[in-house]
């Protein structure tokens, strides 16, 4: 959200401009998919916005089924990721890259019916 704040950024450095815009988009609609109604509707202050929010994640659910499935979110989060790693070296986008590259391929793992649980054990001797 910064980086589409800085207007003077968008003549100097177009490319880095439209890519955070891009980046932001795809946060919102990343918040959209995960947000928990029911924990949200909870909350004081952000309990207010239920019904605004749970009518675009409807929307978004929608228009965008291929998303409510694990491959398709896991796809979508290899490539939001590997958006954000693009952004810096070892900086905060690189690391929510990252992360997003590891939630795609753990989603992307369960899609094809691999557990990562089932291959973690603590007790193996």
């Amino acid at each position: 959200i910064l980086g589409l704040l800085n207007i003077s950024s968008s003549l100097t450095s177009p490319f880095q401009y439209v890519l955070n815009a891009y980046l932001t988009l795809f946060g919102v609609v990343t918040v959209l998919l995960e947000a928990d109604m029911e924990s949200f509707g909870r909350m004081k202050v952000l309990g207010k916005l239920k019904p605004f929010v749970e009518k675009y994640q409807m929307e978004v659910f929608n228009r965008a089924k291929v998303l409510t499935e694990l491959r398709g979110r896991g796809f979508y989060y290899v490539f939001l990721g590997s958006l954000a790693v693009t952004q810096c070296m070892f900086c905060l986008d690189f690391v929510i890259g990252l992360w997003n590259v590891l939630m795609g391929a753990l989603c992307l793992m369960m899609s094809f019916g691999i557990n990562p649980a089932n291959h973690m054990n603590p007790n193996q001797d």
